[in-house]
């Protein structure tokens, strides 16, 4: 059901945001901590790929 709805709602978003909700999940993946939080991943998105969030700015 989870699946099914984040599926959903990705499949809203432009072409453009969607790549970057991809990275972000790249991201997450590879990270090395053993239990990252949401918060500390997104940080760490942020000043690892501040392009491509001034771009979804957009």
């Amino acid at each position: 059901m989870q699946n099914q709805r984040l599926t959903a709602l990705i499949a809203t978003l432009s072409p453009g945001q969607q790549a970057v909700v991809e990275e972000f999940v790249k991201d997450l993946q590879k990270s090395t901590r053993p239990k990252i939080n949401f918060r500390e991943a997104l940080d760490e998105f942020k000043r690892k790929h501040p392009e491509l969030l001034r771009l979804l700015a957009q």
